[in-house]
């Protein structure tokens, strides 16, 4: 991760979470943010995409 004042420092880049309402996935350091839902939004089914993050409710197998 890179600041404005030139420093940088280790950060992740992609992070699973679970909580409340399902499975969220973020992915950080897209500089499109329309590339998650124009690469996968059609292959994913009923899961939400953003920016950076897919968001599942359930993963059936």
């Amino acid at each position: 991760m890179k600041y404005a004042d030139g420093k940088t420092k280790e950060f992740y880049q992609i992070g699973l979470s679970a909580n409340t309402t399902g499975i969220s996935v973020y992915i950080l350091g897209i500089d499109d943010k329309t590339y998650l839902s124009k690469t996968f939004g059609k292959n994913l089914g009923k899961a939400s995409v953003t920016g950076y993050c897919i968001k599942f409710k359930t993963i059936k197998i």
